[in-house]
């Protein structure tokens, strides 16, 4: 899973982002414009696992679920993205440009 800074570069923005599931806190990582942070976990034979993510800019918090098994085995087989910007969050799936998630 990735998480991008795609606030306005006129602005140098950071972002401060902190993800974790029930059991593991996954770090948390300040990304400047452009750049990305990634995490890496595996997904549990259940199928329950659950990354929830907490981002912080000058001009806003948005707290959501980077990674849901039930919704994101099938949505990003190898690599889930997600772009950061001043209207919030965008979630991509393996190979396609098209947003498939907005969080508000």
């Amino acid at each position: 899973m990735a998480v991008f800074n795609m606030l306005p570069t006129q602005t140098m923005q950071l972002i401060h982002v902190h993800c974790k599931s029930k059991d593991d806190d996954l770090g948390t990582h300040i990304i400047a414009n452009g750049d990305r942070c990634e995490y890496s976990f595996n997904v549990n034979i259940f199928q329950t696992t659950l990354i929830f993510c907490g981002i912080g800019w000058s001009g806003g918090l948005a707290v959501f679920n980077g990674y849901k098994a039930r919704r994101d085995l099938e949505r990003c087989l190898r690599y889930c993205m997600w772009d950061v910007k001043a209207a919030g969050g965008q979630g991509f799936r393996d190979g396609v440009s098209n947003r498939n998630i907005v969080i508000p």
